[in-house]
């Protein structure tokens, strides 16, 4: 634990106050902790960590957000990339057809309904209380879930010590690594 946090204060003395990326050694390190032999949810952070540091740098947007809106609707290579393992890869077309299966659940917009019922209000959302793909070729919904599972699992909306959230977490790591893999070289 010492040994992560000593990592992680020395990328922010790195980072300084403008960048809001990290150098691409620190992107490469995060990319090859993600495929060790450690518990799932551990290298879909380390994976998703190199993966939003790019997106970052390459968007040239701060926000999680605003750059996953960037990779649906701007970025062509992820598009790209993913039309060609779904054409091409038997693999990832089987990740993807049982995640296009699965309803994730966005932990904030529950937490936001609850209190406003709990205020005595009623509920305005803001987004979608679940995120289910349409078929297997809905690109944008498949980044919204990638997004969503870190989203839940950054600010405690999984519980990985049951068996589902772990294969959800696990189809999201091997889509997300297949889209990614390609563009370690290019750090």
């Amino acid at each position: 634990m010492e040994k992560n946090f000593k990592l992680v204060a020395h990328i922010k003395i790195i980072m300084g106050p403008i960048e809001y990326y990290y150098p691409p050694d620190i992107e490469r390190l995060f990319y090859q902790e993600s495929c060790k032999n450690t518990p799932i949810f551990v290298r879909f952070f380390m994976l998703y960590a190199s993966f939003n540091s790019r997106i970052s740098r390459d968007s040239g947007k701060i926000r999680d957000s605003d750059m996953i809106r960037w990779v649906k609707k701007r970025s062509s290579e992820y598009r790209d990339r993913f039309n060609h393992l779904i054409e091409n890869d038997r693999e990832f077309r089987d990740y993807v057809r049982k995640l296009s299966h699965i309803r994730v659940r966005n932990i904030r917009e529950e937490k936001r309904k609850q209190l406003a019922l709990n205020a005595g209000r009623q509920h305005k959302p803001w987004g979608k209380l679940y995120h289910i793909m349409e078929n297997e070729r809905d690109f944008d919904t498949l980044i919204d879930i990638i997004y969503q599972v870190r989203c839940n699992l950054f600010h405690g909306g999984k519980n990985i010590n049951l068996r589902l959230e772990r294969h959800l977490i696990d189809l999201c790591y091997n889509i997300l690594n297949s889209l990614y893999e390609p563009f370690i070289g290019e750090l």
